[in-house]
């Protein structure tokens, strides 16, 4: 009992579990795709913009550089840096002090001597000063070229105490002075700048990088979008036909059950129908036969469509005439259109186009769409059938009208699914097949209901080459 009511349990509990949802490839790749795409381009344009900063001071500090090394050397100033108790006296070098204060855009400019002593500052106070922990005072006297960026007010080291101008930013400069030989350095001169059009330079710069970056993301981003969308629809595409396919296998299996069944003893029933018609009966037993060899020729009918679903394609193409096959069909169909009182107009253009295509398919074609609008008009009717060339789309459009209930709007595109029908006797694969035959041969198959009532069933099919 226990056992009994576990196993009651289990089962609920699987019953009750929810289903899992499908996996969503657009939703998801579109969302991952832009974080990715966002981060690419923020770390990018980080990058670029650091690099571009960085680079244009670098420039500027090396022909600042260049500069103070010139005039050094023009001034034969070397001795000033060198031993302090036996260099000449600073004002003897005034002109190469005034020439470093004349730099554009300097806020302040020290000179300092090996010995790290600032042995002259365009602000005097800080003559004969002695700076002892400074890292990029260190690095310049290794040989190395110090770029660094500040705000005035913002004092991180003591040599930057008493600039002017507050709030104002700048770029400090550690400049070696290297001997006539360019092997050691002889001493630093340190500059701080303010050079407002170089910061310009730099900000346009950076927004052309984050502005490049953002219309490159923008660009790839919509990109992948249309890649990603068309690749979703082919899947669908794929996955349909896949569908389609299997349906098709379905379907041969069942026709080949049924060509096998039902075939022989309906061609018996069929001839002893006939048979029985040859002894000329009356009244309602000659109703009754003929009733039995009509029903079983629409068996054999749609027997034929079971089997023709899982016939492929012919490798080899012919030449069709579509004329000849619309009066071959039209006059299968003399009989039946004159007992249900149906008006048959037909209008085929003269020297209509040939197309390439397989005569037996197309000839089912029309056969079922033309065996469709009599169906529809069981008190009689109008069926119409025109056939002419597009030039502009190098197409044969064939169409097929009938004056019958019509088709309501919505179920349209549902009468081509596999056994789909809106009859209560039909078996819903005529309009499948025929529009998979059309497909077959590069063309399209469209059902329309219009406004005066009936259904209009056109086709176009490209000319042949």
């Amino acid at each position: 009992m226990n056992d009994k009511a576990s196993d009651h349990d289990n089962s609920g509990s699987n019953a009750e579990a929810p289903p899992s949802r499908p996996f969503n490839l657009t939703r998801w790749f579109l969302v991952l795709s832009f974080v990715s795409i966002v981060v690419m381009s923020t770390v990018s344009a980080a990058l670029l913009s650091a690099f571009l900063s960085n680079n244009m001071l670098r420039r500027d500090a090396v022909v600042a550089q260049e500069f103070v090394s010139s005039i050094v050397r023009a001034e034969n100033a070397e001795a000033l840096f060198r031993d302090r108790q036996s260099a000449p006296e600073p004002e003897r070098f005034e002109n190469l002090f005034k020439q470093i204060a004349a730099i554009p855009d300097v806020l302040r400019a020290n000179v300092y001597a090996s010995d790290r002593t600032i042995i002259w500052s365009s602000d005097a106070e800080f003559i004969g000063v002695e700076f002892r922990t400074n890292p990029e005072l260190d690095e310049a006297f290794l040989g190395e070229l110090g770029i660094e960026q500040g705000v005035v007010g913002e004092v991180r080291k003591a040599e930057q105490a008493f600039l002017e101008g507050e709030g104002v930013a700048f770029i400090e400069n550690y400049l070696p002075v290297h001997d006539e030989q360019g092997h050691a350095v002889i001493g630093v001169v340190e500059l701080y700048k303010s050079p407002q059009a170089l910061f310009a330079a730099i900000q346009t710069g950076q927004r052309l990088v984050w502005l490049s970056a953002a219309v490159a993301g923008i660009v790839l981003y919509f990109v992948l979008f249309w890649i990603i969308r068309r690749a979703s629809r082919v899947i669908r595409e794929q996955q349909s036909r896949l569908v389609a396919s299997e349906t098709l296998a379905v379907v041969g299996e069942i026709s080949s059950a049924v060509a096998h069944g039902l075939r022989n003893p309906l061609a018996s029933i069929r001839s002893s129908a006939e048979l029985a018609l040859e002894e000329q009966p009356s009244g309602y037993l000659r109703e009754s036969l003929t009733d039995i060899v009509s029903q079983s020729d629409r068996l054999e009918g749609w027997i034929r469509e079971f089997l023709s679903c899982a016939r492929p394609m012919p490798a080899e193409l012919d030449q069709v005439a579509l004329d000849e096959v619309i009066a071959e069909c039209v006059e299968v169909f003399d009989g039946q259109l004159e007992r249900q009182h149906i008006r048959a107009g037909v209008q085929v253009e003269s020297n209509l186009p040939m197309i390439q295509g397989d005569v037996a398919s197309l000839r089912q074609v029309l056969n079922s769409l033309i065996a469709n609008a009599i169906e529809a008009m069981p008190g009689g009717g109008k069926l119409d059938i025109s056939a002419c060339r597009d030039s502009a789309a190098r197409q044969v459009r064939i169409c097929v009208s009938d004056s019958g209930h019509g088709v309501p709007a919505e179920q349209v595109n549902k009468l081509f699914q596999p056994f789909s029908t809106s009859k209560g006797t039909g078996l819903g694969v005529g309009l499948y097949l025929a529009r998979r035959i059309i497909d077959r041969h590069r063309g399209t198959l469209e059902l329309a209901t219009p406004a005066g009532g009936g259904t209009s069933a056109t086709i176009r099919i490209p000319v042949a080459e």
